[in-house]
């Protein structure tokens, strides 16, 4: 691949065809993305409010999954969505969560959002 050096080294042109499926490149990525809000973020009252937007209509289940900072699992849940492409819910905190910074990660089919929680 020909390219041009900058002083950030070697750079080359990349272009994006049409993706697989048709549609465009921007429908593509946001099919793939849903919104996610911890609240409150940090907490210390063993519970947050974790509300979504974007769920794709054809997702019945959401699995939650929460990590410590050693990517231990310190959660899974699974909550079903009723077709719904928005949810609000609480996620009650097991008791045993130590002070420190935690990974929320939710999977809806095809779809994955991650953030972060802090435990204080």
């Amino acid at each position: 691949v020909g390219g041009n050096y900058t002083q950030f080294g070697k750079v080359c042109t990349m272009v994006v065809n049409a993706p697989p499926g048709g549609g465009n490149l921007h429908s593509m990525i946001a099919d793939e993305v849903i919104g996610m809000s911890l609240y409150p973020n940090p907490t210390n009252l063993g519970h947050v409010t974790m509300e979504l937007e974007g769920i794709a209509p054809e997702v019945e289940e959401l699995v939650i999954v929460i990590f410590d900072l050693y990517g231990k699992q310190v959660v899974n849940l699974s909550i079903g969505t009723d077709g719904a492409e928005q949810m609000s819910t609480v996620l009650e905190l097991p008791n045993e969560l130590a002070t420190g910074l935690y990974t929320v990660r939710v999977m809806a089919g095809a779809q994955v959002h991650t953030q972060r929680l802090v435990i204080e």
